[in-house]
């Protein structure tokens, strides 16, 4: 009686440890597995923040492009305005110099005209 009551609790006793041993080996195949979940977890959260990334230096390199196309823009506006500033410029100092012409002028035809009303004075 002894001997079967020892054998049965061996019995048990292995019955528990093959228990064990198969819990055991799910654990592991859990752990693995959230491992593995984890990992992709990881590289899901890398991924998305490399696409992040990029588009935020996609957004930053266009309103650079933006900004810098603007600047070209005013550039060019600036440099017509001043173009259009030598060349009003140029007009009015030709306009001076014709005026100062045309004044040479009448001062010479004033002249001219006081010497023949003095002549005509002179025949009267």
């Amino acid at each position: 009686e002894t001997i079967a009551k020892a054998e049965q609790v061996e019995s048990a006793r292995q019955h528990e440890i093959v228990q064990a041993e198969k819990r055991l080996e799910e654990i592991r195949i859990e752990i693995e597995k959230n491992k593995s979940d984890a990992q992709a977890l990881r590289q899901n959260a890398m991924d998305t923040s490399k696409v992040t990334l990029y588009n935020q230096q996609r957004d930053v390199v266009k309103a650079a492009n933006e900004a810098t196309e603007a600047e070209m823009k005013a550039y060019y506006e600036e440099k017509k305005l001043l173009e259009q500033e030598g060349d009003l410029l140029k007009f009015e100092e030709e306009s001076f110099k014709l005026k100062k012409e045309a004044a040479i002028a009448l001062e010479s035809l004033e002249s001219e005209l006081i010497e023949v009303l003095r002549i005509e004075a002179e025949i009267k």
